[in-house]
């Protein structure tokens, strides 16, 4: 058998047409992951045998279509199509896999002529050339997928292959002798059980029913002639008890009409207790609630007297407490304030003497913050250049050094002074309006330009000057003085200021003008603080008084004089208050049930009840009927036992009825029927015996069969398996198929019986190469099938993959193979070896994936 052509559409990658054309030998794909091979060997393995619903099987619809189900009419077609030659015959098997249907052509010429359209038709018509007519026993031989050598360390795995050979060899590959014999052993438990005796199941068998019916029928030959003697007891008991059972009765009525009457007389007088309770209950409460409403009249009164009763029970235990509350934090507050008012005044009069001591550095501040600098600065060059020019300004006649202004400080007034007059004209320019605000900036301008000339002035044309060095006697300074003084040295100068200063050194002069200004900025602090502090004062006085006023507004309200009236004004009030509360509580309760108006009309209706329930026992004349305890006592205890009695009686007259009817209308059968009927009973049993026996007999000879066919065919299996192994591995390795069928062992130096899985990967890949290879010469016979294999030679060393590639070179010489593979060696070694045979190499490109038109995968010869 070769497969000749391939077409497929919608099948994983391939989402567009493909035909690819195969070579009757060695057909080699090469292409990286993703690139369609497992595809196209799926989709021939679909092609020959269609899909399957199981998700787990490798074959299954929504595993190989391409497209979401629910997109599939819109998207593309899910079919394929395989052209098949066996012998002189070249058939073409369609397959449209999403809508399930098959046909199969036959060659005709050029073109092909329609063969059958029928699903069964087709599958035999697949069976008889393949050999195989189920998808999973193509997967188990042909097709050698990746999934298969993951799991060739599995025993299971070879255990399987031995079970699909057996069918094989038989002569019906779809058939298992296993599946066969359980079959059999399945229809022998269906006769005849032979388990544990005694337990009844489930769904009976016919040989249950029969014992089950032969154990009734032996039943009812013994009821039979017991029902004789028991229809006889029941018609005397019957007729004992139709004559009891009227007397019985006659006697209950009498007893019930007894106990009626004592029931109605007692319930009168129970009744009439009730009105007699009633009345007296609804007269008390008519007297107590006139009680109450005369006690609430006083009351009422002296609440109006009082006034706001509850307005005043409010003020003294809401309103005043508040505000004597709030009074006295506010006094609280005031007397905090004023200490600290005068903690403020003494730090500031602390402060006021600092500063006082410390003006002269604040007078001088000028001279300590730049000339004292250039002062140190010159004194050092001195010291270290004597050479150097010295320059200083001249000390005025208070002794300090002139403030002249500096240029940065000129140089800031005019830019503000530029910046206050610009920003009007900047704002109009910006927005087209000038708000009258912005105004004020031009008012203030001219003070800024005022102070920039000052400054400029002092700078250009003079110099004010502090005092000069005073002497100890402290008299003014001549112009000799001044002369001399412009010749002192800075360190000089230095020294008259330290002595003005009443200082040592220039740190000295630094510290003392720092603490200058911390008293100074103290004392604008405490300024602050004393006027915050003032204004509290004022706040928290109006506070005390408008306090001070509500007290008097609320005590003016209830006209008393203090606080002390007022709470004896509200004890009075609040106990009025209770006193209201809990009658008109009880009034309320008295009223629960209805109105006065109410009440009365039940008190006339309670006494009218009275009168017409005496009036009734009279018509009655139960005032007559007065029996003693004991008598009714004795009534009841008899009614109970007699109407327990009489309905004993009854039910068991109609059991005895309904027995005699079902008796009499079922009929009796006679023994001698019923004896027949256990004869045909044990004839059928002695006939399921002899069939159960028989299933047993039939089980027995397939086993033995099975036996004899697996001893003609392994022999055969075992040296085909030998050979391509060897041819493979390059050495020989005991195998043995016989002693563990289905089994395999494997002689290995330390283990002769050594399972598969004891063997290395690379080795385990090759046995089960061996035996796949070697059912698909059982299967085809003269006729093989092709063999497909999807990348076996991952785990191969080089010299069994070279070995394995000669053997796959000779075996596609008697068979077709497909060798799918991720190396681009092996289609180079296909390209070489070329002459040897009919090759075909096809690369695959994962970019074709998803490509269109009708290309098909590239392939030389």
């Amino acid at each position: 058998m070769k497969i000749l052509a391939l077409e497929v559409s919608g099948v994983r990658v391939y989402r567009e047409f493909r035909r690819i054309e195969f070579s009757s030998g060695l057909n080699v794909f090469v292409g990286p992951n993703r690139a369609g091979k497992t595809s196209l060997a799926d989709a021939l393995a679909a092609a020959l045998y269609g899909t399957e619903r199981a998700r787990s099987s490798p074959l299954a619809k929504s595993d190989l279509q391409s497209w979401p189900k629910e997109d599939s009419a819109g998207k593309g077609e899910f079919r394929t199509a395989v052209e098949v030659e066996s012998g002189e015959e070249r058939f073409r098997l369609e397959r449209d896999l999403n809508a399930g249907r098959a046909r199969l052509l036959a060659s005709e010429g050029n073109g092909w002529r329609l063969e059958t359209a029928d699903a069964r038709a087709v599958a035999a018509a697949v069976k008889e050339v393949t050999g195989i007519d189920r998808g999973d026993l193509f997967l188990a031989t042909a097709y050698l997928r990746q999934g298969d050598l993951a799991r060739i360390a599995e025993e299971g795995n070879l255990v399987r292959m031995g079970e699909i050979l057996r069918g094989i060899v038989s002569g019906v590959p779809h058939a298992d002798v296993s599946e066969i014999l359980a079959r059999l052993r399945s229809g022998q438990k269906d006769v005849k059980s032979e388990g544990v005796k005694g337990l009844r199941p489930v769904n009976p068998r016919e040989y249950d029913r029969m014992v089950e019916e032969r154990e009734k029928v032996q039943g009812q030959v013994a009821e039979t002639e017991e029902t004789f003697r028991v229809v006889l007891s029941l018609s005397e008991r019957k007729a004992a008890l139709e004559r009891k059972l009227p007397e019985d009765q006659r006697r209950l009525e009498e007893l019930r009409a007894f106990l009626g009457r004592w029931k109605r007389k007692t319930g009168l007088e129970k009744e009439l207790a009730d009105a007699d309770g009633e009345a007296d209950s609804l007269g008390r409460r008519l007297r107590r609630l006139r009680e109450i409403r005369e006690e609430l009249k006083p009351v009422r009164e002296a609440l109006g007297e009082v006034g706001d009763a509850e307005g005043l029970v409010r003020a003294v235990t809401e309103k005043i407490p508040s505000l004597r509350a709030e009074r006295d934090a506010a006094e609280k507050r005031l007397g905090e304030l004023r200490r600290e008012i005068a903690r403020i005044q003494e730090e500031r009069q602390r402060l006021l003497e600092e500063s006082s001591r410390l003006e002269v550095f604040g007078n001088n501040a000028q001279t300590i913050e730049e000339r004292l600098p250039v002062w140190e600065e010159s004194v050092r060059k001195r010291k270290e250049a004597p050479a150097l020019l010295r320059d200083a300004p001249e000390i005025g006649k208070a002794g300090g050094v002139p403030r002249v202004p500096s240029w940065g400080k000129i140089t800031f007034a005019f830019a503000l002074f530029l910046l206050v007059i610009g920003t009007p004209f900047l704002y109009w320019g910006m927005t087209g309006e000038l708000p009258p605000y912005l105004f004020a900036l031009f008012g203030l301008g001219f003070p800024v330009l005022l102070w920039a000339v000052l400054q400029l002035n002092r700078r250009l044309l003079g110099r004010l000057q502090l005092a000069g060095p005073q002497s100890q006697a402290g008299g003014e300074v001549t112009p000799g003085a001044e002369q001399a003084g412009a010749e002192e040295d800075p360190e000089e100068r230095m020294a008259a200021l330290f002595r003005m200063l009443g200082i040592e050194n220039a740190e000295d002069a630094r510290s003392g003008l720092r603490k200058h200004r911390e008293v100074l900025a103290g004392l604008k602090g405490s300024g602050k603080l004393s006027q915050r502090t003032e204004k509290d004062l004022k706040e928290v006085e109006g506070r005390s008084g408008a306090l001070e006023t509500e007290v008097r507004e609320v005590l003016n309200r209830f006209g008393v004089e203090n606080e002390d009236a007022l709470l004896q004004r509200q004890v009075r009030a609040q106990d009025l208050l209770r006193r209201r509360e809990d009658l008109m509580a009880r009034e309320k309760e008295l009223l629960a049930e209805g109105t006065e108006e109410e009440v009365a009309a039940r008190l006339d209706g309670a006494d009218r009840r009275r009168r017409d329930l005496g009036g009734e026992a009279e018509e009655e004349g139960l005032n007559l009927f007065n029996p003693s305890s004991s008598e009714v006592e004795a009534w009841c205890l008899e009614e109970e036992t007699l109407a327990e009695q009489v309905e004993a009686d009854r039910t068991e007259l109609i059991r005895i009825r309904a027995r005699l009817e079902e008796k009499v209308g079922e009929g009796f059968l006679s023994v001698e029927t019923l004896r027949d009927r256990l004869d045909e009973i044990d004839e059928r049993l002695r006939e399921l015996d002899l069939l159960h026996q028989a299933y047993g007999i039939a089980a027995e000879t397939l086993e033995e069969a099975a036996r004899e066919l697996e001893d003609s065919y392994l022999p055969r299996l075992q040296e085909a398996v030998e050979g391509h192994f060897r041819s493979v591995v390059g050495r020989d390795f005991g195998l043995d198929l016989a002693a563990r069928w289905p089994a395999v062992t494997v002689a290995l130096p330390d283990n002769l019986r050594a399972e598969p899985r004891k063997l290395s990967r690379g080795t385990a890949d090759q046995l089960y190469l061996a035996m796949r290879a070697a059912c698909v010469e059982l299967l085809g016979g003269d006729n093989p099938l092709p063999l497909i294999l999807d990348d076996p030679f991952v785990h191969y060393d080089d010299a069994s993959r070279q070995r394995a590639l000669a053997w796959l070179r000779r075996t596609a010489a008697r068979t077709q193979v497909f060798l799918l593979a991720a190396r681009e060696e092996y289609a180079d070694w296909a390209e070489r070896t070329a002459g040897e045979g009919e090759t075909r190499v096809f690369r695959l490109d994962p970019a074709e994936e998803t490509g269109g038109g009708d290309s098909t995968p590239g392939g030389s010869a």
